[in-house]
């Protein structure tokens, strides 16, 4: 049995979906997929769930051409209907406490750093281009730190709700100290 015979087998056992591109082709990044929060060859974004993604003969893993957020410039677009729709949904889901903050291109927080880009502190994956934040999760009024986490119900990043519906307490992400 050849070694890519093998990884199909595992992969259409893993993630049935895309099992037929495990080796070159477009797939659509699910929970399933083996390479969901790893991270992209070419803009080093981490790989999220409904990313499109072009699997390479060589195994490397990158998001397909036309991605808005991987480019080589690390310019993003969006549109003025969008930013309306954008603005909406997140009035309609405020956060507990703190203000959500929208990454824009440019944003020093989406720079790559020498250890690569900046991660929610609570999902892991990288920050992007138009994300919805809450800087410093347990001071937002007043950051202590630098710490990120999405806020952000239009990308499916609902990391505020996840982080404050744990076990019934509230601890910070980067301390664990038990907030109340």
């Amino acid at each position: 049995m050849a070694a890519d015979e093998f990884q199909r087998g595992v992969l259409c056992g893993r993630d049935p979906n895309n099992a037929e591109t495990v080796q070159g082709g477009v797939a659509t990044t699910s929970l399933r997929s083996p390479w969901l929060h790893q991270r992209c060859g070419r803009c080093d974004h981490s790989f999220r769930r409904g990313d499109r993604v072009e699997l390479l003969a060589s195994g490397a893993v990158v998001h397909t051409e036309g991605t808005g957020f991987c480019r080589s410039d690390g310019e993003a677009t969006t549109t003025a209907v969008a930013d309306e729709f954008f603005a909406g949904f997140v009035a309609g889901c405020p956060p507990r406490s703190g203000k959500v903050v929208r990454l824009m291109p440019k944003d020093p927080a989406l720079v790559r750093g020498p250890f690569g880009r900046k991660r929610c502190a609570v999902c892991g994956h990288t920050l992007r281009p138009y994300d919805e934040v809450i800087v410093c999760l347990c001071q937002p009024d007043a950051p202590r730190c630098a710490a990120m986490v999405h806020h952000d119900p239009v990308h499916q990043m609902p990391c505020t709700q996840d982080w404050a519906d744990r076990a019934g307490k509230r601890s910070c992400p980067v301390t664990a100290v038990v907030l109340e």
